[in-house]
């Protein structure tokens, strides 16, 4: 997962996640949600602690700073690196992963994205 909190990592690591993908190839990509983030944290603000900082993208995780990204940020990376998306959904993953226990609720999301290599 491309969830470095240093900008310069997240870029370069991007590009070479392109490059591996052939013309034509496909690539299945999964990344933390900013959206289920923010959800988290209205329901609970200690289980996520979203960043003041200059990259509001920024999540901290028990002792982990981590890039989180919205549903348009993803959308246009892959864009970005001459691919196109094909699928880009949630999936969900249980309460515990967050530290809380919920049932009633919707579940937190990762974002899962399907696309393919242009050319």
């Amino acid at each position: 997962m491309i969830t470095s909190p240093d900008a310069d990592l997240r870029k370069r690591q991007w590009e070479s996640l392109a490059m591996l993908v052939r013309p034509g190839g496909h690539l299945l990509v999964v990344v933390p949600s900013l959206e289920s983030a923010r959800y988290v944290a209205e329901l609970d603000a200690t289980a996520v602690g979203l960043s003041q900082a200059a990259e509001p993208d920024l999540i901290r995780r028990t002792d982990t700073r981590q890039r989180d990204y919205s549903r348009a940020e993803l959308r246009r990376r892959v864009t970005q690196q001459g691919l196109r998306v094909l699928s880009l959904r949630r999936i969900h993953y249980p309460w515990g992963e967050e530290g809380l226990e919920r049932s009633a609720s919707k579940p937190p999301w990762d974002w899962v994205c399907q696309a393919r290599k242009t050319g």
